[in-house]
């Protein structure tokens, strides 16, 4: 749970995040800042991370999310979607929700290689081969109306909002493996997937 992180190609150990935190670089883009930020939490003593719930189901509230709980979130998810050491996963989400959080933890628990965009509606997506990335439906319509192709994406989840029909019909147009999820702050992102194409 505190080993080293590859985040968009380079290793960071929890030592050097400590210390990055400890005197952020005032260039730093705020999207990185957040990632760092949280692992410097992660990275600490405490046995828990304190979570903002989205306020979907009622006001939002602060709550402890057991670390020892995340962490086996990140692994079952790993596992299920087989994902392995030095695979290129994409976060395109914030750091400050659980979605981008679980996808930090995925990457620290399966030694994968973690590249961050900056959260937008239409986020820009590196030509890299990626096995994995987590996305808003919103993003992935606005990915297929602009053309932009995701093919080199080999599973995308989509979560956060409910899928509409037609972004379910046009996901018969990718290549990649699409599935829709269920969860919520409280359950450390999704507990059920469903496929979609």
């Amino acid at each position: 749970m505190r080993g080293e992180i590859s985040i968009n190609g380079k290793k960071y150990s929890p030592e050097h995040i400590n210390a990055m935190v400890a005197d952020m670089p005032v260039d730093m883009p705020i999207h990185l800042a957040e990632v760092f930020r949280f692992l410097a939490d992660w990275y600490s003593d405490s046995d828990h991370i304190l979570q903002q719930t989205s306020g979907s189901t009622g006001a939002p509230s602060a709550i402890k999310l057991l670390k020892k709980n995340m962490w086996h979130s990140a692994q079952s998810t790993n596992t299920f979607f087989s994902l392995s050491p030095e695979n290129n996963i994409l976060l395109a989400l914030p750091a400050a929700y659980i979605a981008g959080k679980m996808m930090i933890l995925r990457a620290l628990a399966g030694s994968l290689n973690l590249h961050v965009v900056p959260p937008s509606g239409t986020p820009e997506i590196p030509m890299v081969n990626f096995s994995f990335a987590a996305f808003v439906p919103m993003q992935l319509e606005n990915l297929l109306e602009s053309g932009i192709q995701c093919q080199h994406i080999e599973t995308i989840i989509l979560g956060g909002a409910e899928v509409s029909e037609n972004l379910i019909r046009r996901t018969g147009e990718l290549s990649s493996r699409v599935y829709s999820t269920y969860g919520m702050t409280e359950t450390c992102s999704h507990i059920a997937v469903r496929r979609l194409n």
